[in-house]
């Protein structure tokens, strides 16, 4: 087994003083760790980024359940044809857009590579991860231009202290994105602590509305054990709301009272009568003589960049890094192969290029689960 990993370290690291400490490094961790460097290739970032640049591969499932393995720049250009509508926009916007999207598209994949691990793919092609179609489908206008995108960008990242990000977006934030610990709990980054979006605000877009019998609504909140009110349902009340104007907690007042978070009751109502159709936390719910409506605005969770936003930003001539550094304060955008070849060469030891050159160490000697085929 030494034998091996010492194989693997001539192979995998230059004879420069920053690769020899690296390669020591990787096989004392590998004699003495190796069920921890296994469990950490699984779940690294950068399992993704090749030293060699030889193309990245990921394994993506598609909606007929099967699993196709691409590469990650190919992956891109369908994710930014489904995700963004190009058609809607100016050639400059359209431009403009493709090369945000390709570059947090990108993020988010070296983010959370092997999010789907234990189903036996990295990605779905829906929105639990990114809406996903083959770029070769339909070859228009709209997917060359998104084509030349990727390519413009090909291996640019956010980052932040070195890291990728994880770059979430979503539709429409109706004027503010939330704080990501309002969204999901837990700590958030600073970069994803919300920010005020006077271009999505401006855009004075219609609320949307969901009217739904009482009967109705009491049996959908029945359905499921988080939000069960018993025979009758009386009120719901947003007792507590974000900075942003996101419900946080809810009061269901029935036969049985209890607390909700708004995202749960948005998970339960969504999954009975549609995500298009209860569009956000961000609403309002009144009670009438036999039903209750629910009026809203903003699409998705409201965490990080807003497409909307950023859409009407590129119509107005904002480049491509002031609209990203817009939606995620405090980053960097970075090149992942120059970082590599710093951090391979010795010449300029960083946050960056030291967290990079420790997960490569930890990829590329396991030969674990989680690593692209």
């Amino acid at each position: 087994m030494m034998q091996k990993i010492l194989m693997q370290r001539s192979l995998l690291y230059p004879e420069t003083r920053a690769g020899r400490r690296r390669a020591f490094i990787a096989t004392l961790l590998a004699t003495l760790l190796p069920g921890c460097i296994r469990r950490h290739a699984v779940t690294s970032t950068a399992d993704a980024v090749n030293r060699d640049h030889r193309p990245i591969t990921i394994r993506v499932q598609q909606p007929d359940g099967t699993v196709k393995t691409f590469p990650v720049e190919y992956y891109i250009r369908g994710t930014i044809i489904s995700e963004v509508p190009l058609a809607s926009l100016s050639l400059l916007g359209a431009r403009t857009i493709s090369e945000v999207q390709s570059i947090i598209a990108r993020t988010y994949v070296l983010h959370h590579r092997t999010r789907h691990f234990q189903d036996g793919f990295d990605f779905c092609s829906t929105t639990h991860c990114q809406v996903y179609r083959d770029p070769t489908a339909n070859l228009t206008t709209h997917q060359a231009l998104a084509n030349e995108s990727v390519a413009r960008t090909t291996g640019m990242i956010v980052t932040y202290n070195g890291m990728p990000i994880d770059s979430v977006y979503h539709a429409d934030c109706g004027g503010a994105t939330s704080s990501a610990t309002s969204v999901w709990g837990g700590q958030a980054p600073p970069y994803l602590d919300g920010v005020v979006d006077d271009f999505c605000r401006t855009l004075n877009r219609p609320p949307w509305t969901l009217s739904i019998g009482r009967e109705t609504l009491r049996d959908a909140l029945n359905g499921d054990p988080r939000t069960t009110v018993g025979r009758d349902l009386k009120t719901i009340v947003v007792t507590r709301r974000d900075n942003a104007g996101r419900a946080l907690k809810i009061e269901l007042n029935g036969s049985k009272k209890l607390i909700v978070s708004g995202a749960i009751l948005r998970s339960v109502l969504g999954a009975r009568f549609g995500f298009t159709r209860i569009k956000s936390t961000k609403f309002e719910i009144r009670g009438r003589n036999d039903y209750f409506l629910i009026t809203g605005t903003g699409f998705g969770h409201g965490a990080g960049l807003c497409q909307t936003g950023a859409m009407a930003r590129a119509e107005a001539g904002h480049p491509t890094k002031q609209i990203i550094t817009a939606y995620y304060p405090g980053t960097t955008l970075s090149n992942f192969h120059e970082l590599l070849i710093q951090s391979d060469a010795g010449e300029k030891h960083t946050a960056a290029t030291d967290s990079i050159a420790h997960m490569n160490i930890a990829t590329e000697v396991s030969s674990g689960p989680g690593r692209s085929q």
